[in-house]
């Protein structure tokens, strides 16, 4: 959920945080001000989460600045992610630098996170998911049958 640091998403933004697996703090580049405000964005949703969630650092507008100024806030951004135990990226929404890469970066820890907490898991008699294993392949068929009974699967 993006909340946009706005004071007046603040009451509802705790309900969003809760069971988050990753969080994503903004910051702009063109304004190294904006970086101030990590630790704070990151404490509240740290507070209403008992998840340990994956934690990125994340510097837009990278196309905006020269390469001269980009280094400055660089060494200040890394630092403040190694403060708050985040990943650092720097991206472009213009150019696409680092877009696509960081989202993939972002789904495979959250993949990976999952099937480590899957697999470190008391042992259950039985996976919960069809997609991990189906104890009874035939019950698939039957699902997919009273979803089209239903009118709700294509």
């Amino acid at each position: 959920w993006d909340t946009a640091g706005q004071e007046r998403f603040k009451s509802i933004a705790a309900a969003y945080y809760r069971g988050a697996k990753a969080v994503v703090i903004v910051f702009d580049i063109t304004n190294i001000f904006s970086l101030q405000n990590a630790p704070v964005w990151l404490k509240e949703t740290l507070e209403n989460n008992r998840e340990n969630p994956l934690i990125f650092l994340i510097g837009t507008k990278r196309d905006v600045v020269s390469e001269a100024t980009y280094r400055v806030v660089e060494r200040q951004a890394v630092a403040m992610a190694r403060s708050l135990k985040a990943e650092y990226w720097a991206v472009s929404s213009k150019t696409g630098e680092n877009v696509k890469e960081f989202f993939f970066r972002l789904a495979a820890l959250c993949f990976n996170c999952s099937v480590l907490r899957e697999i470190e898991a008391p042992q259950r008699s039985e996976v919960s998911s069809d997609f991990v294993r189906l104890a009874h392949p035939e019950e698939l068929f039957e699902r997919k049958d009273k979803k089209r009974c239903n009118g709700k699967c294509a």
